[in-house]
């Protein structure tokens, strides 16, 4: 691919190399209208992001992934195993990027699907972090 985010991305000597395959693939992914891929290539760029201490990028890599979970939903897939899996992600990749209303909605929407218990769980820390304003990556098990 000869493009210019491509080339871009290339030419960015500050990001990992691993960081940089990664947006690479979630731009042939997008490209090939594969967003559920792109979706996972760009989180895993995100989290590369995170171990690097870069924290502007990852949060770049999140609200990129965010528009590639946008783009699934609107072709009618979804990036998880479930729409309700789906909301949680979006929920928290918001709060990760700061858009603490937009993730507190996400959350509301999600908890009117009837998640399972585990989900639930999930759900209900994710409010909880949002209303702390609490950007901070966090485990499962904190739950």
């Amino acid at each position: 691919m000869n493009t210019k985010p491509y080339r871009d991305i290339l030419k960015q000597r500050w990001i990992d190399d691993s960081c940089k395959a990664y947006l690479c693939v979630a731009q042939f992914k997008a490209a090939d209208g594969d967003f559920k891929g792109a979706f996972w290539a760009s989180i895993r760029a995100a989290w590369i992001c995170d171990n690097d201490g870069y924290w502007q990028g990852a949060e770049d890599y999140r609200t990129k992934a965010l528009e590639m979970m946008r783009r699934s939903h609107e072709k009618g897939g979804i990036v998880s195993d479930t729409s309700v899996r789906d909301g949680l992600l979006q929920a928290d990749l918001l709060r990760r990027t700061g858009s603490f209303q937009q993730a507190k909605d996400a959350v509301m929407r999600t908890l009117k699907c009837n998640p399972d218990a585990e989900l639930m769980r999930l759900l209900r820390f994710e409010q909880r972090l949002i209303e702390q304003v609490d950007k901070a990556a966090h485990w499962a098990k904190e739950a």
